[in-house]
């Protein structure tokens, strides 16, 4: 389930039963009566900020495989809509933030020619330090590859 909380807010609602769900007291596998439950949480404002959140409701310890996979774009608002418009260079790299933490920077770089009321030149993008461009994923645990 897909709710819209507000303008800048959006959750996503995930139930499903956990592998080993026979060995729960009532020895079913209805999702309803034994609940692992993903719920996934973003708001937009001066950047992304998602949460995730595994619960297992059930009665039993279990083992659960959550891989998250995500895509780092750089998209202006008429470019979702519209298409890309311009093409640059995107960076990432994993940095320890503290032990067993682990935050995902991206930089993104791109110029284009341009020519406008007798304006003409070379805009450029950068996701330079501390630029806005810049964006962080943060994690636990040792992150396998880029």
């Amino acid at each position: 389930m897909l709710l819209n909380l507000d303008q800048h807010a959006w959750m996503g609602y995930f139930i499903a039963t956990p592998e080993n769900c026979k060995e729960t007291p009532a020895e079913e596998c209805n999702p309803l009566q034994e609940t692992l439950e993903l719920r996934l949480t973003r708001t937009v404002g001066e950047g992304m900020h998602e949460d995730v959140h595994l619960t297992n409701h059930t009665q039993i310890s279990t083992r659960v495989k959550l891989e998250l996979q995500f895509e780092i774009q750089f998209l202006a608002r008429e470019e979702v809509k519209e298409g890309r418009k311009q093409f640059g260079d995107l960076t990432q790299d994993w940095r320890e933030a503290a032990v067993g933490v682990w935050d995902l920077l991206a930089d993104y770089r791109a110029e284009h020619a341009y020519s406008h009321q007798g304006n003409k030149g070379v805009a450029q993008s950068t996701g330079a330090r501390g630029c806005a461009w810049r964006t962080r994923h943060r994690r636990r645990g040792i992150p396998k590859g880029n």
